[in-house]
């Protein structure tokens, strides 16, 4: 550190002292002197020639660590169990009402067993959908419902969405008007979908 560098560090040294004197905490007046420092050295008032001797280097922060995936669902015969479980029936009748060979499960019931009213249909879908989607730890879109009512030729485009909208069971987030909303399951909601379930593998 050449001459001129070292006074004028010493005089930051000072300016940063009195700054932070009117602090009785002994601790606290120390963070202040640090903090006062740091920001004079911050505003180029330190030596132009390079960092202060002494000085510990800047170290960079590290991006956050990816969070974990969870595969406790990773296996057909996982996700089956946990439908099993949210609509309380076995396991071995859960693929008389759901295909689960993916991630993304897919209504397989046999068409015969649903209302043949279009609403009424799109209702126990919607309930089916969002009953399965939950259990698996997946979000439920209007999309996904609207997918499986057109699969069973059930899907009433000027209703679909009043349909969705007056049933208590469900609650359906996001923008009013949009054509893409997200679905949550009520309690009442879980409530209806199991006996619904014991009633298609009775």
């Amino acid at each position: 550190m050449t001459t001129d560098a070292g006074n004028q560090y010493r005089d930051l040294v000072e300016q940063a002292l009195e700054a932070a004197g009117a602090v009785d905490d002994q601790e606290l007046k120390r963070i202040a002197f640090e903090h006062v420092l740091d920001h004079l050295l911050g505003n180029g008032q330190a030596n132009e020639e390079g960092p202060v001797q002494g000085s510990p280097p800047t170290v960079p922060t590290a991006p956050p660590a990816p969070e974990p995936v969870d595969s406790s669902l990773a296996t057909e015969q996982q996700r089956i169990d946990a439908v099993a479980r949210y609509f309380d029936i076995q396991p071995e009748q859960v693929l008389e009402i759901f295909d689960l060979s993916s991630e993304e499960p897919v209504l397989s019931l046999n068409s015969k067993k649903l209302p043949t009213q279009r609403s009424r249909a799109t209702q126990d879908i919607a309930l089916l959908i969002g009953g399965v989607r939950t259990a698996v730890g997946l979000e439920t879109s209007t999309s996904h419902i609207r997918e499986a009512t057109e699969t069973y030729d059930k899907y009433d485009s000027p209703n679909f969405m009043t349909t969705l909208g007056k049933m208590n069971e469900i609650a359906l987030l996001g923008k009013p008007r949009s054509s893409n909303r997200l679905v949550r399951m009520r309690v009442i909601g879980a409530e209806a979908v199991r006996p619904l379930a014991q009633k298609l593998v009775a």
